[in-house]
């Protein structure tokens, strides 16, 4: 029977171990889902962009050779920037607080600062105009983190209101009224909420699946370090 400190074993999988192995495939396979929700998720952007600027763009675009291809390149390209806004608001705290790395470069630096003494302490002899200044700089940190947070809904709201402009949750020839007094369900486009939902969802659980994935493989590589 195998000892819990030989190699090749359950405890000790070895360097390039199964379980190694295993997460390190796990990972790859995440990072390629990440990679194809990414490109999924971007198209309904580049829709929106190209259908409301579209909407705006001067005659002579179409009689200028290749303006309207620069035109509807030009137009993706922003969708692009517009999607990349909403998940940087919306998976900055994923980032921060989802997940262990996040909170401990957080508490690092935290401690980090507590250590360096970069608080400016506040003295009686202050008055009222450098104490709010102390306080806010002495608060600074706390505030950005708060500001990502309380711009999460905000950032849902707007992505929700777009994508519903490409994926209409009512069918044609229904209102919303007729279906929320009626519970006329039928009126409801149940492919485009499911759209709408991985739209909005697939890349922040993309994320996080990622994020989970990693830790595991990091503490499984741990785990064989240790008992190397």
């Amino acid at each position: 029977m195998s000892g819990q400190g030989e190699k090749g074993t359950l405890y000790n999988p070895g360097p390039g171990g199964m379980y190694s192995l295993i997460f390190w495939i796990l990972r790859l396979a995440v990072i390629a889902l990440v990679c194809f929700v990414v490109v999924k998720n971007i198209e309904p952007y580049s829709i929106w962009s190209q259908n409301w600027f579209g909407d705006m763009e001067p005659a002579w675009v179409q009689w200028v050779p290749g303006a309207g291809f620069v035109a509807t390149m030009a137009y993706r390209f922003t969708g692009i920037v517009i999607w990349i806004i909403l998940q940087i608001f919306e998976c900055i705290p994923i980032f921060l607080l989802g997940n262990r790395f996040g909170l401990g470069v957080l508490i690092s630096s935290y401690e980090q600062q507590a250590e360096q003494q970069r608080k400016i302490e506040s003295y009686p002899s202050d008055d009222a105009v450098l104490k709010f200044l102390k306080k806010k700089y002495n608060r600074l940190g706390l505030k950005s983190l708060d500001f990502f947070r309380m711009a999460v809904p905000f950032a849902y709201i707007v992505d929700i209101l777009l994508v519903t402009t490409i994926f209409p949750p009512i069918r044609d020839g229904y209102t919303l009224g007729q279906v929320t007094s009626a519970w006329d369900f039928s009126g409801v486009a149940w492919g485009n909420l499911v759209s709408i939902a991985v739209t909005v969802f697939a890349f922040e659980v993309a994320v996080m699946v990622w994020l989970r994935t990693s830790e595991m493989l990091f503490l499984i590589r741990r785990g064989i370090a240790n008992n190397g």
